[in-house]
């Protein structure tokens, strides 16, 4: 899924920044929940 929101963004970064391992699964959680 292609996301151009900022907020998702945002949130993916900081996933990403803390938690690398798991950053695309948490990202799609984001997204879901929003």
């Amino acid at each position: 899924m292609i996301v151009t929101d900022a907020g998702y963004s945002a949130r993916c970064n900081l996933y990403r920044a803390g938690l690398k391992q798991f950053s695309n699964t948490l990202c799609n959680q984001a997204i879901k929940e929003e």
